[in-house]
């Protein structure tokens, strides 16, 4: 079975039928029969790929440095790093309080 290495480089397969008028479910089944992979990776594939590059879909919506910020809040108030017994008492109501 000689086809693409990765779902992403079938989704021009996919895109072309669909474009000469076969519908999406067909084209799936047919695509996922031609290259092994399942309809389901394809239909992730599809989907993600549908906008071209510079789209912003499932994770991809923060900014590396909007990423990162998120990454040293939780850090910097991750329950391990409170040396106190009641720590856990404090990380909760520190949630509760920001949840107001």
């Amino acid at each position: 079975m000689e086809g693409p290495k990765t779902t992403s480089l079938a989704v021009p397969l996919l895109m072309e039928r669909v474009r000469v008028g076969e519908r999406l479910k067909d084209a799936f089944a047919a695509v996922s029969e031609s290259t092994g992979f399942t309809v389901g990776a394809l239909r992730s594939a599809y989907y993600s790929a549908r906008g071209g590059e510079g789209v912003h879909h499932g994770s991809n919506i923060l900014t590396p440095a909007e990423d990162l910020a998120l990454v040293y809040a939780a850090q910097a108030f991750s329950h391990t790093d409170f040396p106190s017994p009641d720590s856990s008492r404090l990380l909760s109501s520190w949630i509760c309080g920001v949840r107001r």
